[in-house]
């Protein structure tokens, strides 16, 4: 039954954008204000369809098997963190107040579910929270990016941002150590060889 939800003949969206697609897809304009205005509508769309500040993973047009429906799903820090830049940046473009205002609620929904150790979770929303280092880093960005834009109220950004910093570096530190201590071995098993041979 499953399956059959998910077939694009039988989701009347889907359907019809698959035919557009065939067809050319949407006519090229040459003026991008058009485009940029639609891009920050949908990001806008997708931010308010969580309850929690964050940005929702993705929209399906046909039934998600996983999330048990269509639509917008789950907050995902990935998809929020690297927003963030793109929400101030559309701001300034655009003069438009209140998008800086959406990137500094993601921002803030970010330090909310950081973990302990510094690292941003992998996952959706509702999964257990696991460390993620890709996560960590587009949501270092965006701290960078709400620090910057903040000004006096930044101090929040910036702790979260150097705890996300500290994260990664350990791991590169542990992962450099373990790789250098590797390389002494094999050098060392080379000498020896050399020694007894």
């Amino acid at each position: 039954m499953r399956s059959i939800r998910t077939h694009p003949l039988l989701n009347p969206t889907a359907f019809a954008e698959g035919w557009r697609e065939r067809l050319g897809g949407y006519p090229e304009d040459p003026d991008h204000e058009p485009h940029l205005l639609a891009a920050i509508a949908w990001l806008v769309r997708a931010q308010d369809a969580t309850p929690d500040g964050g940005i929702s993973r993705a929209f399906s047009l046909a039934w998600h098997p996983y999330f048990g429906r269509r639509g917008w799903q789950p907050s995902y820090p990935e998809t929020t963190g690297y927003t963030i830049p793109t929400l101030y940046g559309a701001a300034r473009r655009l003069g438009r107040a209140e998008l800086s205002a959406r990137a500094e609620r993601a921002a803030r929904w970010e330090i909310e579910i950081q973990l302990p150790t510094g690292a941003v979770r992998g996952g959706v929303i509702g999964e257990p929270p696991t460390p993620a280092v890709f996560n960590t880093g587009q949501v270092l960005l965006g701290w960078l990016a709400a620090f910057e834009e903040s000004g006096e109220g930044g101090g929040a950004f910036a702790d979260a941002a150097r705890r996300a910093a500290c994260y990664l570096g350990e791991l590169t530190l542990r992962a450099r150590g373990r790789d250098a201590l590797q390389s002494a071995d094999r050098l060392g098993a080379r000498g020896r060889g050399r020694a007894t041979g």
